[in-house]
């Protein structure tokens, strides 16, 4: 079935994945802040809109992929925004990640109106947005989640499902800080190696085999020449910036406040990720063995 849905962040990640709903038949509406961005919608099948409201106006659907949760509230809960504009018993999908306190926020904006809102942050690349790979992780009623399947389905290629308002946030919160506490760590046994004379291949042949193998070793590998399509073989590009991954894990720190949970590893690492972010924002998080070195090499 044809719906009309309307999409706010024609960015990196949203542009694609409105472009995969518009092109499986949908009917869709896009805004973006970036003149450019709107005028290539068009090239997308996407009809471009000239407000968020417009965006939302005569939609079965609103999805955002906006950067951050200040821009989420900023441009979404105004009270000319677009979630005024949906109809009782539309749906809201918001993809943007946010923090718990924002995604519980939709959720209680949209119960006031008869929106079902559903908090699924992304995870995945832009290639995968391209590809419609993407994971979605899933916050909000199961009877909201059922009716978006289809959608998510669409746009990437596996949906999981956590539970109540805001549940997708936290899963991805803290998904955020065990990949920046590994790579972190990773990071200081690379240093720790090549000061004690070990090889770093020889490193990551053991790590690989053993129980420090993860996620982020095998592929975001600190040290260049180790892992072929790691970032650090082209110079940190960023396949996952330090700015992103502050923020990230900025989110996840507001929630760990909001529930009362101290995080001591998570906040070392996020030290860290700070301290790469404020020098070079847009280089890929794998350069944090940079901030490590420096900051072993004064101890």
């Amino acid at each position: 079935m044809s719906l009309t849905i309307g999409f706010v962040g024609l960015g990196a990640m949203g542009m694609p994945m409105a472009a995969n709903l518009a092109r499986a038949g949908h009917h869709v509406l896009g805004f973006d802040i970036d003149s450019d961005r709107v005028g290539e919608a068009r090239h997308h099948g996407i009809s471009p809109v000239l407000t968020p409201r417009e965006a939302a106006d005569g939609a079965d659907v609103l999805i955002t992929m906006l950067p951050d949760a200040e821009t989420v509230r900023r441009v979404i809960l105004v009270d000319d925004g677009p979630l005024a504009a949906l109809e009782r018993g539309c749906l809201m999908i918001d993809c943007s990640t946010t923090d718990l306190a924002t995604a519980r926020l939709l959720a209680d904006r949209g119960a006031e109106r008869g929106v079902h809102v559903l908090d699924a942050p992304v995870a995945g690349t832009v290639g995968g947005a391209i590809e419609a790979v993407l994971t979605f992780v899933v916050g909000g009623s199961e009877l909201a989640n059922r009716h978006a399947e289809h959608l998510f389905k669409v746009m990437g290629a596996r949906v999981l499902y956590c539970g109540a308002s805001g549940a997708g946030q936290i899963a991805r919160a803290c998904n955020q800080l065990v990949f920046a506490a590994t790579l972190a760590a990773v990071s200081e046994a690379f240093v720790l190696a090549e000061r004690s004379g070990l090889s770093p291949q020889k490193l990551f042949d053991v790590l690989s085999e053993g129980a420090g193998n993860s996620y982020a070793l095998n592929n975001f590998c600190p040290l260049p020449g180790i892992v072929g399509f790691a970032p650090a073989n082209y110079g940190y590009r960023a396949r996952l910036s330090a700015v992103r991954l502050r923020d990230e894990l900025r989110a996840a720190t507001a929630a760990a406040d909001l529930i009362g949970v101290p995080l001591s590893v998570g906040t070392a690492a996020q030290e860290l990720v700070e301290l790469l972010a404020d020098s070079d924002p847009d280089i890929d998080c794998s350069a944090v063995i940079k901030v490590v070195d420096t900051a072993t090499s004064r101890t």
